[in-house]
């Protein structure tokens, strides 16, 4: 005992004592952890994260994937939005026609065409013969079902934590291997959908809701989320699951995969012979790559039929096309590690070309506990050594340690 008490007394003199106490209470909180601590730690860590991704942002490569971006210029040459739906009926069959293979909408087209003839016919000032004219002629919402009907349309929907007033369900199944999901699927009350004509004409459907992180800073895609004990997919998920033509969504969660952790996790899912990793909560970790031109088509290019035949097949044959707006006054803007405002719809985009590409940032199930070993490992190291060296080697040595 004597000798114990003599080497913590050298110890205390020698200046290691304070710096092994640090580095136990840091290792202490990373295993038990107090709130406001926890949340400063997470800050940092995201800090840390979104650094990596500037620093070393993901290389573009040609994943067959397009946004067909309703822009300003098509704004200008086609009108206000919201368009007469023939206009987005003209636009499907013409992304169709190029041999596209899901087409999917971060629209919802939740509420009736203000322009069809049928509901001008009743809203406007006419005789008698006009509004029986106007009456008889076709509903624009049927004509844009027609369209969908003969195309891999993918709709979008939004949930919402309002009271619930609407359920959705989801066009294909959606297997569970293991536990079903638990809480950490992030959950919601009430669903906004398409029209039923169109839902029911379409090959897909999917949630275009994307939630930043406590600082807004979107981070991660969500590939499912819950309304009361249904699963849903999103957008870019039943989009590639469109265009892969699979009859289902399997969920892998920890205790059906061969993986450790709790049981519900999600762990990943399958769609097609595609294995995309998720965290608990079944995001993808998004590794985002800077602006890419090649990536997008102005939506006026496809309607004025500028683009020839050959072009159109190029572009869009065999690809998964997501359909979304960058016009001034329409745009769903989100903030991520590389832009303060991005387009919501190159967030679906980019999280389906790392599934196409499985290009994936893993986080694995030992990382937790090699960084624990680590912190101590270095830690104790620092703390003994440092106060032996001097103020140059010490700083040496206490970088290398910390990279």
């Amino acid at each position: 005992m004597r000798t114990w008490l003599d080497k913590l007394s050298k110890w205390g003199r020698s200046g290691s004592a304070p710096g092994i106490a640090v580095i136990l209470a840091v290792l202490a909180l990373s295993i038990v952890p107090l709130p406001l601590i926890s949340v400063a730690l997470e800050r940092i860590t995201l800090l840390v994260f979104d650094s990596y991704q500037r620093a070393s942002p993901r290389p573009y490569e040609d994943a067959a994937v397009r946004v067909v971006d309703i822009d300003d210029e098509t704004i200008r040459r086609f009108g206000q939005w919201p368009w007469p739906r023939t206009d987005i009926g003209r636009l499907t069959t013409a992304l169709a026609e190029a041999g596209a293979a899901s087409i999917a909408f971060d629209i919802v087209f939740s509420e009736p065409d203000r322009t069809s003839p049928p509901r001008l016919a009743k809203r406007l000032d006419l005789d008698a013969r006009a509004r029986a004219t106007l009456a008889g002629l076709p509903d624009n919402d049927v004509l844009l079902a027609q369209a969908f009907g003969q195309a891999p349309v993918v709709t979008g929907f939004f949930l919402t934590r309002d009271a619930k007033r609407v359920q959705a369900e989801p066009k294909a199944g959606i297997a569970v291997a293991g536990s079903p999901p638990g809480a950490a699927v992030t959950a919601y009350s009430n669903a906004i959908l398409p029209l039923p004509p169109l839902l029911a004409a379409a090959s897909g459907a999917g949630f275009v809701s994307l939630a930043g992180g406590s600082d807004a800073i979107v981070r991660r895609a969500p590939l499912i989320a819950r309304q009361g004990d249904v699963l849903l997919p999103s957008l870019s998920a039943d989009a590639l699951r469109t265009a892969f033509q699979a009859g289902s969504i399997t969920v892998k969660t920890s205790d059906g995969s061969g993986e450790y952790g709790g049981s519900g996790e999600v762990v990943a899912l399958k769609i097609a012979d595609k294995e995309i990793p998720t965290n608990g909560a079944g995001e993808l970790w998004l590794h985002f790559t800077e602006p890419v031109a090649e990536r997008s088509v102005p939506a006026w290019k496809i309607l004025s039929g500028v683009l020839p035949s050959a072009e159109m097949e190029r572009l869009f044959g065999g690809h998964i096309i997501f359909v979304g707006s960058g016009a001034i006054g329409l745009r769903d803007l989100v903030s991520t590690p590389l832009a303060e405002r991005e387009l919501g719809v190159m967030v679906h985009a980019q999280a389906t070309e790392q599934m196409v590409l499985g290009k994936f940032l893993i986080r694995p199930d030992w990382a937790q506990g090699l960084e624990r070993a680590l912190l101590l490992v270095f830690g104790l190291l620092l703390a003994l050594l440092l106060p032996r060296l001097g103020a140059v080697r010490g700083a040496v040595l206490g970088g290398a340690a910390v990279a």
